[in-house]
Protein backbone atom coordinates (compact mmCIF):
# COMPACT_ATOMS: atom_id res chain seq x y z
CA UNK A 1 0.00 0.00 0.00
CA UNK A 2 2.87 2.38 0.81
CA UNK A 3 4.21 1.89 -2.69
CA UNK A 4 1.01 3.22 -4.22
CA UNK A 5 0.82 6.77 -5.44
CA UNK A 6 -1.46 8.29 -2.82
CA UNK A 7 -3.47 11.47 -3.47
CA UNK A 8 -2.78 14.62 -1.49
CA UNK A 9 -4.99 15.41 1.48
CA UNK A 10 -8.19 17.08 0.28
CA UNK A 11 -7.82 20.71 1.32
CA UNK A 12 -9.98 22.81 -1.00
CA UNK A 13 -11.87 25.95 -0.11
CA UNK A 14 -15.43 25.47 -1.39
CA UNK A 15 -15.63 29.22 -2.09
CA UNK A 16 -12.58 29.14 -4.35
CA UNK A 17 -13.24 30.07 -7.98
CA UNK A 18 -11.61 26.83 -9.15
CA UNK A 19 -13.04 24.58 -6.43
CA UNK A 20 -14.93 22.45 -8.95
CA UNK A 21 -11.84 21.91 -11.07
CA UNK A 22 -9.68 20.98 -8.07
CA UNK A 23 -12.31 18.64 -6.62
CA UNK A 24 -12.87 16.86 -9.93
CA UNK A 25 -9.15 16.23 -10.28
CA UNK A 26 -8.73 15.09 -6.67
CA UNK A 27 -11.69 12.72 -6.94
CA UNK A 28 -10.21 11.12 -10.05
CA UNK A 29 -6.81 10.63 -8.39
CA UNK A 30 -8.46 9.08 -5.34
CA UNK A 31 -10.52 6.73 -7.51
CA UNK A 32 -7.33 5.69 -9.28
CA UNK A 33 -5.77 5.07 -5.87
CA UNK A 34 -8.67 2.85 -4.81
CA UNK A 35 -8.53 0.87 -8.04
CA UNK A 36 -4.78 0.35 -7.65
CA UNK A 37 -5.39 -0.85 -4.10
CA UNK A 38 -8.05 -3.28 -5.36
CA UNK A 39 -10.60 -1.84 -2.97
CA UNK A 40 -14.09 -2.62 -4.27
CA UNK A 41 -16.38 -2.79 -1.27
CA UNK A 42 -18.03 0.45 -0.16
CA UNK A 43 -17.24 -0.29 3.48
CA UNK A 44 -13.59 -0.97 2.68
CA UNK A 45 -13.27 2.37 0.90
CA UNK A 46 -14.53 4.19 3.95
CA UNK A 47 -12.21 2.19 6.22
CA UNK A 48 -9.29 3.08 4.01
CA UNK A 49 -10.09 6.78 4.27
CA UNK A 50 -10.32 6.73 8.05
CA UNK A 51 -6.86 5.22 8.48
CA UNK A 52 -5.23 8.65 8.40
CA UNK A 53 -7.62 10.46 10.69
CA UNK A 54 -6.45 12.13 13.88
CA UNK A 55 -6.82 9.61 16.78
CA UNK A 56 -8.94 12.02 18.79
CA UNK A 57 -11.32 12.49 15.88
CA UNK A 58 -11.27 8.79 15.08
CA UNK A 59 -12.46 7.88 18.58
CA UNK A 60 -15.48 10.12 18.06
CA UNK A 61 -16.50 8.19 14.98
CA UNK A 62 -18.73 5.15 15.26
CA UNK A 63 -16.40 2.30 14.20
CA UNK A 64 -19.37 0.23 13.07
CA UNK A 65 -20.47 2.87 10.55
CA UNK A 66 -16.89 3.50 9.44
CA UNK A 67 -17.04 7.07 8.28
CA UNK A 68 -13.77 6.80 6.40
CA UNK A 69 -13.66 9.75 4.05
CA UNK A 70 -11.72 11.44 6.82
CA UNK A 71 -8.57 9.73 5.61
CA UNK A 72 -7.64 12.22 2.94
CA UNK A 73 -9.51 15.34 3.94
CA UNK A 74 -8.62 18.17 6.27
CA UNK A 75 -10.59 18.80 9.50
CA UNK A 76 -12.78 21.47 7.92
CA UNK A 77 -13.85 19.22 5.05
CA UNK A 78 -14.35 16.36 7.48
CA UNK A 79 -17.12 18.30 9.21
CA UNK A 80 -19.15 18.12 6.00
CA UNK A 81 -18.98 14.32 5.82
CA UNK A 82 -18.80 13.39 9.50
CA UNK A 83 -22.34 11.96 9.48
CA UNK A 84 -21.99 9.97 6.24
CA UNK A 85 -22.01 6.20 6.68
CA UNK A 86 -20.91 5.11 3.20
CA UNK A 87 -18.30 6.08 0.66
CA UNK A 88 -21.01 6.87 -1.86
CA UNK A 89 -22.82 9.16 0.55
CA UNK A 90 -19.60 10.92 1.53
CA UNK A 91 -18.52 11.58 -2.04
CA UNK A 92 -22.04 12.75 -2.92
CA UNK A 93 -21.84 15.26 -0.07
CA UNK A 94 -18.50 16.54 -1.36
CA UNK A 95 -19.96 16.78 -4.87
CA UNK A 96 -22.65 19.11 -3.54
CA UNK A 97 -20.06 21.09 -1.60
CA UNK A 98 -17.64 21.69 -4.46
CA UNK A 99 -19.71 21.51 -7.62
CA UNK A 100 -21.93 24.56 -7.73
CA UNK A 101 -25.01 24.61 -9.89
CA UNK A 102 -24.15 26.47 -13.05
CA UNK A 103 -26.53 28.78 -14.85
CA UNK A 104 -27.42 27.44 -18.26
CA UNK A 105 -28.74 30.89 -19.15
CA UNK A 106 -25.50 32.65 -18.24
CA UNK A 107 -23.40 29.96 -19.94
CA UNK A 108 -25.28 30.39 -23.23
CA UNK A 109 -25.07 34.17 -22.93
CA UNK A 110 -21.32 33.91 -22.42
CA UNK A 111 -20.97 31.57 -25.40
CA UNK A 112 -23.08 33.69 -27.75
CA UNK A 113 -21.32 36.95 -26.85
CA UNK A 114 -17.74 35.61 -26.83
CA UNK A 115 -15.73 37.24 -29.63
CA UNK A 116 -12.31 36.40 -30.93
CA UNK A 117 -9.73 38.34 -28.97
CA UNK A 118 -6.77 40.27 -30.34
CA UNK A 119 -3.88 37.88 -30.95
CA UNK A 120 -6.13 34.82 -30.57
CA UNK A 121 -5.80 32.27 -33.37
CA UNK A 122 -8.76 30.61 -35.07
CA UNK A 123 -7.81 27.31 -33.39
CA UNK A 124 -7.65 28.92 -29.95
CA UNK A 125 -10.96 30.74 -30.47
CA UNK A 126 -12.80 27.56 -31.51
CA UNK A 127 -11.30 25.63 -28.59
CA UNK A 128 -12.54 28.27 -26.13
CA UNK A 129 -16.04 28.21 -27.65
CA UNK A 130 -16.15 24.42 -27.29
CA UNK A 131 -15.06 24.74 -23.67
CA UNK A 132 -17.73 27.37 -22.96
CA UNK A 133 -20.40 25.15 -24.53
CA UNK A 134 -19.89 22.45 -21.86
CA UNK A 135 -22.06 24.35 -19.35
CA UNK A 136 -24.80 25.21 -21.85
CA UNK A 137 -26.74 21.97 -21.32
CA UNK A 138 -27.42 21.42 -25.02
CA UNK A 139 -29.79 18.51 -25.58
CA UNK A 140 -31.45 16.65 -28.38
CA UNK A 141 -34.83 18.38 -28.44
CA UNK A 142 -37.56 19.27 -30.91
CA UNK A 143 -37.31 21.99 -33.52
CA UNK A 144 -39.85 24.07 -31.57
CA UNK A 145 -37.80 23.77 -28.39
CA UNK A 146 -34.65 24.80 -30.26
CA UNK A 147 -36.51 27.78 -31.69
CA UNK A 148 -37.79 28.86 -28.29
CA UNK A 149 -34.33 28.48 -26.75
CA UNK A 150 -32.76 30.60 -29.48
CA UNK A 151 -35.45 33.28 -29.11
CA UNK A 152 -34.98 33.23 -25.33
CA UNK A 153 -31.22 33.70 -25.64
CA UNK A 154 -31.63 36.51 -28.17
CA UNK A 155 -34.34 38.11 -26.02
CA UNK A 156 -32.09 38.21 -22.96
CA UNK A 157 -29.01 39.28 -24.90
CA UNK A 158 -30.87 42.16 -26.58
CA UNK A 159 -32.59 43.65 -23.53
CA UNK A 160 -31.78 47.35 -23.18
CA UNK A 161 -32.31 47.30 -19.39
CA UNK A 162 -29.07 45.86 -18.01
CA UNK A 163 -30.60 45.32 -14.55
CA UNK A 164 -33.34 43.10 -16.00
CA UNK A 165 -30.83 41.17 -18.11
CA UNK A 166 -28.65 40.62 -15.03
CA UNK A 167 -31.57 39.24 -13.02
CA UNK A 168 -32.46 36.80 -15.80
CA UNK A 169 -28.86 35.64 -16.13
CA UNK A 170 -28.88 34.71 -12.44
CA UNK A 171 -31.41 31.93 -13.15
CA UNK A 172 -30.07 28.41 -13.59
CA UNK A 173 -32.66 27.60 -16.26
CA UNK A 174 -35.48 29.52 -17.91
CA UNK A 175 -38.00 28.80 -20.63
CA UNK A 176 -38.91 31.52 -23.09
CA UNK A 177 -42.21 32.13 -21.30
CA UNK A 178 -40.49 32.30 -17.92
CA UNK A 179 -37.93 34.76 -19.23
CA UNK A 180 -40.66 36.93 -20.73
CA UNK A 181 -42.84 36.85 -17.59
CA UNK A 182 -39.89 37.65 -15.33
CA UNK A 183 -38.77 40.49 -17.57
CA UNK A 184 -42.29 41.95 -17.69
CA UNK A 185 -42.64 41.73 -13.91
CA UNK A 186 -39.28 43.46 -13.41
CA UNK A 187 -40.19 46.12 -15.96
CA UNK A 188 -43.53 46.79 -14.24
CA UNK A 189 -41.81 47.00 -10.86
CA UNK A 190 -39.32 49.50 -12.27
CA UNK A 191 -42.09 51.59 -13.83
CA UNK A 192 -44.03 51.62 -10.56
CA UNK A 193 -40.91 52.59 -8.65
CA UNK A 194 -40.19 55.41 -11.09
CA UNK A 195 -43.82 56.57 -10.83
CA UNK A 196 -43.64 56.53 -7.04
CA UNK A 197 -40.43 58.54 -7.06
CA UNK A 198 -41.94 61.03 -9.50
CA UNK A 199 -45.09 61.38 -7.38
CA UNK A 200 -43.01 62.07 -4.29
CA UNK A 201 -40.96 64.56 -6.26
CA UNK A 202 -44.12 66.42 -7.35
CA UNK A 203 -45.50 66.41 -3.81
CA UNK A 204 -42.21 67.70 -2.45
CA UNK A 205 -42.14 70.36 -5.15
CA UNK A 206 -45.69 71.51 -4.31
CA UNK A 207 -44.87 71.54 -0.61
CA UNK A 208 -41.77 73.60 -1.31
CA UNK A 209 -43.75 76.04 -3.46
CA UNK A 210 -46.39 76.41 -0.74
CA UNK A 211 -43.70 77.01 1.84
CA UNK A 212 -42.11 79.66 -0.35
CA UNK A 213 -45.50 81.30 -0.92
CA UNK A 214 -46.23 81.31 2.80
CA UNK A 215 -42.80 82.74 3.48
CA UNK A 216 -43.36 85.42 0.86
CA UNK A 217 -46.76 86.22 2.35
CA UNK A 218 -45.28 86.49 5.82
CA UNK A 219 -42.58 88.75 4.45
CA UNK A 220 -45.15 91.03 2.81
CA UNK A 221 -47.19 91.11 6.02
CA UNK A 222 -44.10 92.00 7.99
CA UNK A 223 -43.24 94.75 5.52
CA UNK A 224 -46.79 96.15 5.78
CA UNK A 225 -46.60 96.08 9.54
CA UNK A 226 -43.31 97.95 9.47
CA UNK A 227 -44.74 100.49 7.04
CA UNK A 228 -47.77 101.03 9.27
CA UNK A 229 -45.56 101.48 12.29
CA UNK A 230 -43.40 104.02 10.49
CA UNK A 231 -46.51 105.84 9.28
CA UNK A 232 -47.96 106.00 12.79
CA UNK A 233 -44.66 107.25 14.14
CA UNK A 234 -44.55 110.01 11.55
CA UNK A 235 -48.08 111.09 12.38
CA UNK A 236 -47.30 111.23 16.08
CA UNK A 237 -44.24 113.34 15.40
CA UNK A 238 -46.27 115.79 13.32
CA UNK A 239 -48.84 116.20 16.09
CA UNK A 240 -46.11 117.18 18.47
Amino acid sequence: MDKLLKPDRLDIDSNSTNATQLWTHWKRTFQNFLEAANVSEDKDKLNLLVNYVNPVVYEAIDKDKLNLLVNYVNPVVYEAISECTTYTGATATLEKLYIKQKSEIFARHTLSTRKQQVGESIDQYLLILKHLSKDCNFQAVSADRNKDDYIRDSFIRGLSASNIRQRLLESATLTLDQAYNSARALEMAQQQSDSYIMSNSIVNSITTDNTLQNTAHETVTTDNTLQNTVHETDQNNMKR
